[in-house]
């Protein structure tokens, strides 16, 4: 996973920048506003990221004078089975994370 930010001015490029996405037509994200960062933000699946996406977004910052900010996501969010010794192992870690907390 990759995550764009753009921060500065934006508030005037609003429109322009929610229209600047990937070319791919299985692409469903869009850009939000980050009120925390004050920036906005894309997040772009693996395989759905490219060099000339990149290209796109830092050519259309540079132009406006606006901070490109990319985030990439190296380990994945979920485990597998094939990341555990035994099948019991897996199980076991699957139902800890899964438990109801007791009230």
């Amino acid at each position: 996973m990759v995550t764009y930010y753009i921060t500065g001015h934006t508030f005037y490029l609003k429109e322009e920048i929610k229209a600047i996405k990937p070319t791919r037509k299985d692409f469903k994200n869009w850009w939000k506003y980050n009120y925390d960062f004050k920036c906005w933000e894309l997040e772009v699946p693996n395989s759905t990221d490219s060099k000339r996406f990149r290209n796109k977004l830092q050519s259309y910052c540079d132009k406006n004078n606006l901070k490109l900010e990319v985030y990439e996501l190296t380990k994945p969010l979920t485990k597998s089975m094939n990341d555990f010794e035994t099948i019991e192992a897996f199980f076991d870690y699957m139902h800890k994370i899964n438990q109801r907390p007791k009230l």
